[in-house]
Order: C-alpha cells, then structure tokens, then sequence
C-alpha cells in the first residue's frame, strides 16, 4: 500500500476495539531464519475517541454504474433480506431495521459492507465483487494510528501497509485483522474492530525477553 492514509477496506459490523491480548506467533522455519522462540501475550495500550453512532434510519439507496450493472440487487441486515429490480439503474430499500446491513450486486458474490439505513450509495460490479462509494463507511472512516516499542512492519486484513511507526491510518467502520511483524516468524496479531469516525491509537509493547535482532546494514556497520 503506497499511501499510507489511504482507505483500508475491510466487512464487519461496527463495535469497539476487543479486549483480548494478542498472542506472540513465533514460527520455527521459513524466509529469513525465523526464531523457534516463544514469547509472552502482549496486548497494546489503546486510546480512542470521536466515535460516532450513524442514525441507522431511513431507505437505502443505490445507484448502479453502470445502469446496467445488474438486474437484481440484494440488502441483508441481520435476518432481514430484501431483493429488488432495479428501474433505470436505482433501487430504494425501506422498512429496514436499524442494524447495520450488506449490499450485493449479485446474490452468490462478496457483499459490500457495512452499509446503514440512511445510506445513498453508488455501487458498481468490479473484479467480481460489489463495490460503493457515498455512504457512511466512506465519509466517516476511522483514523488510526500503529506503534510498536520493538519497530516492526504492520499489515492490515492480509494487505502489507508498511514500517511502523504509522498514522492517520483510514479504516471503514467494522473488523480488521492487525499483525505487526517484528522479523521473520515472530507477529503480534489483534483484531481491531472500530466505529464511524473514530479516531484510536494502538502501542504495542515489546514482549518479554524479546531483543531484536541485529538489521543487515548493522552487521555491516559493526
């Protein structure tokens, strides 16, 4: 990911961050000489603020690019389903309940989400899946920031970011999967799941009896 305050995509609901402490993942082989070494669980010290909780009220709207993207749209919020033919490329979904929803261009393809009641969204089918733009995911991402006291290079929902330290990271609203990989081997994973607008800093500690290993150009140098 070249820019690192670019949107992070990810479907999830929104929610707070979770409490549980992430655990040291230490593989014995592979790229790099990874360490057979465990460590203890670390979690990272979190401040947030800024969230916001959208009204979750009112039909959905969606507006296909092309108007011909598709001949069925599909909505899921919860155990509430509804399926609707588009007429000149929009579909109005009412009567929802107030819970966070899925949109999906074609029945048995990735849905697009989280979507809100309230949302006015242009959708479009693109490497076969649902994508939009214009609802509250998009104009009210998380902004979030990655430390770790042990450096380390963080990856986001299976996608490489970049070395840390990084700030002013924009996640959509819902779960993502965080690893900062301290080398080759050794990982500190922890599901981050974030609301609209919200703003959250993650410090990861060093764990326990951890001491990194010297880089290339230090061995060099010394």
């Amino acid at each position: 990911m070249s820019d690192n305050r670019g949107l992070v995509l990810a479907v999830a609901g929104a929610a707070a961050l979770t409490a549980t402490a992430a655990l040291v993942r230490v593989s014995s082989g592979g790229h790099g000489g990874a360490r057979s070494a465990r460590f203890e669980p670390v979690a990272p010290v979190v401040t947030r603020s800024g969230a916001v909780q959208p009204l979750m009220k009112g039909p959905i709207r969606v507006t296909l690019t092309p108007a011909n993207a598709s001949d069925e749209v599909v909505v899921h919020c919860g155990s509430f389903r509804q399926a609707l033919t588009p007429k000149d490329g929009v579909v109005v979904f009412t009567g929802l309940p107030q819970v966070t929803c899925e949109i999906a261009l074609h029945s048995n393809a990735p849905p697009y989400s989280p979507v809100y009641p309230g949302d006015e969204l242009e959708c479009m089918w693109l490497e076969h899946r649902t994508l939009c733009v214009g609802g509250v995911a998009t104009k009210m991402p998380a902004h979030v920031g990655v430390d770790s006291a042990a450096g380390g290079v963080l990856s986001v929902d299976g996608g490489r970011v970049g070395a840390l330290p990084l700030s002013d990271l924009r996640f959509a609203p819902g779960s993502h999967e965080i690893v900062v990989e301290l080398e080759p081997g050794v990982t500190l994973p922890w599901t981050l799941l974030v609301s609209p607008n919200e703003t959250v800093q993650l410090a990861f500690p060093a764990p326990a009896g951890y001491i990194a290993r010297p880089s290339a150009q230090e061995l060099s140098d010394g």
